[in-house]
C-alpha cells in the first residue's frame, strides 16, 4: 500500500486502499464459495459518505453510489450492507 500510494497519482491513498481491500475481500469470498459479502456499514456511514461527496463536489462518486451491473459480471461477489437500513 505504501509503495502504491507513495507514487505521484491523482487519487488519495484511501482510494487505493479501498481497491486493495475490495480485491482481498472478493478473493476470500470466492475461495469460501460465498454468494454475498456483508459489510458493517451503517446508516451513519452512508450519510457521511454522501455528504462528503457533495461537499467535495465529487459528482462521479455520487452518481455511482450503487455498483454498476458490469461489476457483477466481472466476477465480483456482491456486497450487502444490512446495517445501513437499521
Amino acid at each position: 500500500m505504501d509503495r502504491i500510494a507513495g507514487r505521484q497519482r491523482e487519487l488519495r491513498p484511501c482510494s487505493y486502499c479501498g481497491v486493495l481491500r475490495r480485491k482481498a475481500l472478493n478473493e476470500v469470498a470466492k475461495r469460501l464459495g460465498a454468494t454475498k459479502v456483508a459489510t458493517s456499514h451503517n446508516l451513519h456511514d452512508e450519510a457521511q459518505t454522501a455528504l462528503l461527496n457533495i461537499m467535495h463536489g465529487d459528482i462521479e462518486r455520487i452518481m455511482h453510489a450503487t455498483p454498476p451491473p458490469e461489476m457483477l459480471l466481472a466476477g465480483f461477489v456482491p456486497r450487502i450492507k444490512p446495517l445501513s437500513f437499521a
